[in-house]
């Protein structure tokens, strides 16, 4: 080859070059404009300090597109092995996902007549917000009737 057709071919290879880097730039800004609300949620749960009620993780999800009300998402959570189904351990998170920091409880005590009652409250970290958000949007967790974790 001629000193000319090398750098011809070589303009060419480099022309290829900058064409497939500048298609890669335009998937990655659409990728990232695409996953710009997730980012933002995930970050809000992230700087929010201390856990939450499980109605309010329900409006969370639902500002994220997952339609589900506190009710259903309960039901979805003792469904899916995450909170106690009977009796006294009835929405009391199982003890994997406490330690894994999905879950806390906040025992509380009130009278009943002349008798102290205790109740738990189970409530959801910030990890678990992120883990379930993440889990809904990305699919992994299913709203359908078989549910799935």
């Amino acid at each position: 080859m001629s000193d000319a057709e090398i750098m011809a071919k070589a303009l060419l290879v480099a022309q290829s070059t900058i064409e497939r880097r500048d298609q890669k730039i335009r998937e990655l800004s659409a990728k990232v404009e695409h996953d710009a609300p997730k980012v933002a949620s995930s970050e809000a749960i992230t700087a929010s300090k201390g856990s939450c009620l499980i109605s309010e993780l329900a409006k969370t999800l639902t500002q994220n597109g997952i339609t589900i009300g506190q009710n259903r998402l309960f039901r979805w959570l003792r469904h899916n092995g995450f909170l106690g189904s009977q009796g006294g351990y009835y929405n009391v998170p199982m003890q994997e996902y406490v330690e894994r920091g999905i879950f806390e409880i906040r025992r509380s005590y009130h009278m009943e007549g002349d008798e102290t009652v205790s109740t738990i409250t189970p409530l959801i970290t910030t990890k678990g917000q992120q883990y379930f958000i993440n889990g809904f949007l990305s699919e992994r967790f299913s709203l359908s009737p078989a549910g799935g974790k």
